[in-house]
């Protein structure tokens, strides 16, 4: 599962992978072998049983074949209907894990809009649907419980008539033993049915966990030792694209079709175009989350498609849309793989405006340590992030948005990467964050190739270039303020759109009139 393509996640309900996680591994690991060890005993025990009873009385062995084949039918009417049974029963449980899942991330949504019970009665009609089945189940081995009885009393019937009938040739003794070993077969006979339909039955986990390792499509190999590009790359950043064609599925229409274009080391490039026109997917290429359909992409030379992926990821560093971090610490979500010094990470911070420079010499003043003055001893005014130490919830739920933005730009400031992804890195905060961190991303990252997609126009409108997309092609790759004055130009009417026109273009003349300068 974790070297699945992201297609698989996107196409699987996480309740589905939940399920196979949980309660098919466990009956896989904790049940599936003590039903098995079961079955082997009892199905002796009967086999025993049997021997022992012709062999005090060897007319028996004539009703053994026509017990077996009711035994028989029986079994196979209760096994089949067990088997599909608990097959519902795996297929009801996924969803209740993805349902639970679902309303444990939206929760503050659905207490704001006060419907906790629509969700209530939602999650109890799916555990209805799976008890179901479960249900079933029991009103099944009723079923077997019933008819191995009164096959068990038949044997019982069959074993005492012959005693009787051998009577003069063993004595009471032996006929005794014929009797209990009679007795005891009924209780062995339906273990061996439930017990075999237990094996059968979990049999479907393993089906189900197979079915995960056999048919789900992995990603390309983490790494090529014998195209290991070298330490230092990438150097300069620069990008060439050439007939690139991506798709995300083969049996799915292409989403980039066939585009080219050049980037220079150190370049900014903006990204738009409207919904769906490819934009995100592009950023995603890079990164091989989707692999080319036909076309490549080259990082100084290198085509990233001949190298192994860790080492393409690790070299390469995105700001996505909603900012990731993990359960930890800040220090663990600022250096994952414990590379930087503390310093090194308030320097990040400071950079990023989460500390002040008056903090920040404090921390140097106290060899890595933030003595709190007494204004700031009160837990309310504290910042959280003088202490590296202190916690990051899931999703950096104990953090404001632009914090968690920020962050994420502090982890890429440690990185210091030659190529740089924004994906609408800053859609979801307002003006004055936004502008805090384009700042930061303007100084910080000067001598860094950026490729951003833009939500607001106004970010990118002083980049080197616009890429415009549309429909999976380029329509424009130009600078900001040749698009913007040419009035056939795509560009041109998204900026119109905006309602900011005027300041857009003196922003394109300017970024223009500078670039002329250097």
């Amino acid at each position: 599962m974790m070297g699945a393509k992201l297609r698989f996640f996107d196409a699987t309900p996480v309740g589905r992978i939940m399920n196979r996680f949980s309660k098919d591994l466990e009956s896989v690991d904790q049940e599936l072998a003590p039903f098995a060890d079961g079955f082997v005993v009892t199905t002796l025990a009967c086999l025993v049983t049997i021997g022992v009873i012709c062999a005090i009385t060897p007319a028996f062995l004539l009703f053994t074949i026509f017990i077996a084949i009711v035994y028989s039918l029986v079994g196979v009417f209760y096994l089949n209907l067990s088997r599909d049974l608990k097959r519902f029963e795996s297929i009801t449980r996924s969803p209740i894990h993805q349902h639970f899942t679902e309303t444990l991330v939206g929760v503050t949504t659905i207490r704001a809009y006060g419907d906790e019970r629509r969700f209530l009665v939602q999650n109890l009609s799916k555990i209805d649907d799976n008890n179901r089945p479960f249900f079933f189940v029991w009103v099944n081995n009723r079923w077997l419980a019933f008819r191995t009885d009164m096959i068990g009393s038949f044997i019982v019937f069959l074993a005492s008539a012959l005693a009787v009938g051998y009577a003069a040739k063993i004595d009471s003794g032996l006929a005794g033993i014929s009797l209990s070993f009679a007795v005891s077969f009924n209780q062995n006979a339906i273990w061996v049915l439930r017990l075999y339909a237990n094996v059968e039955i979990n049999m479907n986990s393993v089906e189900r966990i197979q079915e995960y390792i056999k048919d789900t499509e992995q990603e390309p190999p983490a790494e090529i030792p014998e195209n290991e590009p070298a330490p230092s790359w990438p150097q300069k950043g620069a990008i060439e694209v050439k007939d690139l064609s991506l798709r995300y599925a083969s049996n799915l229409p292409r989403v980039i079709d066939t585009i080219s274009f050049n980037i220079k080391p150190s370049e900014k490039i903006g990204v738009v175009g409207r919904t769906g026109a490819g934009k995100s997917t592009i950023i995603t290429s890079f990164f091989r989350f989707v692999d080319p359909d036909s076309g490549y992409i080259k990082i100084d030379g290198v085509d990233i498609t001949s190298i192994g992926l860790r080492r393409l990821r690790k070299s390469l560093t995105i700001i996505p849309q909603d900012p990731t971090l993990f359960n930890g610490t800040i220090r663990s979500n600022l250096d994952m793989y414990g590379e930087y010094a503390d310093l090194q990470m308030f320097e990040a911070l400071k950079r990023v405006n989460l500390i002040s420079a008056a903090e920040y010499q404090q921390i140097i003043d106290g060899d890595g340590k933030f003595f709190n003055s007494a204004e700031q001893s009160t837990e309310e005014n504290r910042n959280k992030f003088l202490d590296l130490d202190n916690p990051i919830s899931e999703n950096g739920g104990n953090l404001s948005q632009g914090e968690r933005q920020l962050m994420c730009l502090a982890r890429s400031l440690l990185k210091s990467p030659r190529v740089l992804m924004l994906d609408e890195a800053t859609a979801s905060i307002d003006y004055e964050a936004d502008a805090m961190i384009q700042k930061t991303i303007r100084e910080e990252f000067s001598s860094t190739t950026i490729l951003t997609i833009a939500h607001r126009l106004k970010t990118i409108i002083d980049y080197d270039k616009i890429l415009v997309l549309d429909a999976g092609k380029i329509k424009e790759f130009d600078h900001p303020y040749k698009l913007i004055v040419d009035k056939t130009s795509q560009f041109r009417d998204m900026c119109m759109d905006t309602g900011e026109f005027d300041d857009l273009v003196a922003l394109a003349k300017q970024a223009f009139v500078d670039a002329k300068n250097k």
